[in-house]
């Protein structure tokens, strides 16, 4: 490994010391704005699948049943 991109590289970490209160608060809100994408996409995941239950009852009661006796017969 070349010792200028060692170099280069340890110039990129800064210490959280180091770091000012904005840069911070900056980081804090790309946090924030990355929890809002997943949070949308896992409620609008968990939405279609209601709206999918909603629309087949009979295959969801079908599985409903059939998760039941698995799970009853394979406790003792």
């Amino acid at each position: 490994m070349p010792l200028h991109s060692v170099t280069a590289s340890a110039t990129l970490v800064s210490s959280p010391i180091s770091r000012s209160p904005l840069s911070w608060y900056d980081s804090l809100q790309d946090v924030k704005s990355e929890y809002v994408v997943y949070e949308s996409i896992l409620f609008g995941k968990v939405k279609e699948g209601i709206d999918v239950v909603a629309s087949h009852p009979l295959i969801t009661s079908g599985v409903a049943i059939g998760f039941g006796s698995v799970v009853l017969k394979s406790t003792p």
